[in-house]
C-alpha cells in the first residue's frame, strides 16, 4: 500500500468511531486464525474440521463482500479487495492468508524448538532437504547453539576441576 492509500486509511479511522478498534481485532482474528489451522496441522497432518478455519473463512468472506471485481479492456479482470477503507488491512490479510493456505505445502510448516532454545513461531522450511530446524539462524538458532556451546564448556571445566592440594 501506498501512502495516499495509508492517509485515506487512517482518514477512515479517525472519522468512523471504532472502525480502528474493529480493525485490529479483524487483522489479529486472521493472524490467530492462521497459526490455529497451521498448529494444528503440525499437531495431526490429517486435515479434518478447526475452529480457526471457520474463523477466517468468516473474516475471508466479509473481506470478499467488501472487495469488486474489476475488468479492463486491456487487462484480465482482477479482485480489487478493501472496497471500504476502514477494513482494507484485515481484508487484504484474509486473502492473502487464504491464498498462503492454499498455496502451502503443509510438510514444510515447522515450529521453531522451545524446548531447544528456539521461539516456537511457525515457518516454512524450503530448504532443499527439509532438515532447517529454526525459525531464523541468525536469531534462535545462534543463540540455542551458543547456549549449547556455554554449557558444554561449563560441563567440560566441572569434570575437569581437581580435589584442592594438602
Amino acid at each position: 500500500m501506498g501512502a495516499g492509500e495509508a492517509r485515506t486509511i487512517s482518514a477512515a479511522w479517525r472519522t468512523r468511531s471504532g472502525s480502528a478498534g474493529q480493525a485490529l481485532h479483524a487483522t489479529l482474528d486472521v493472524r490467530e486464525s492462521v497459526y490455529g489451522i497451521l498448529a494444528a496441522r503440525l499437531a495431526d497432518p490429517t486435515p479434518g474440521p478447526v475452529a480457526a478455519l471457520e474463523h477466517l473463512t468468516l473474516r475471508w468472506a466479509a473481506a470478499t463482500a467488501r472487495s469488486t471485481l474489476v475488468a479492463g479492456a486491456d487487462r484480465p479482470a482482477e479482485v480489487v479487495v478493501g472496497t471500504d477503507p476502514a477494513f482494507v488491512v484485515p481484508d487484504r490479510l484474509a486473502f492473502a492468508a487464504v491464498e498462503l493456505l492454499r498455496a502451502v505445502d503443509p510438510r514444510h510448516v515447522k515450529e521453531c524448538p522451545v524446548d531447544e532454545g528456539g521461539c516456537g513461531w511457525l515457518f516454512l522450511d524450503q530448504s532443499r532437504n527439509s532438515s532447517r530446524r529454526w525459525c531464523a539462524m541468525a536469531d534462535c538458532g545462534a543463540q540455542a547453539k551458543a547456549r549449547k556451546l556455554t554449557e558444554r564448556r561449563r560441563a567440560a571445566r566441572a569434570s575437569t576441576v581437581r580435589a584442592p592440594r594438602r
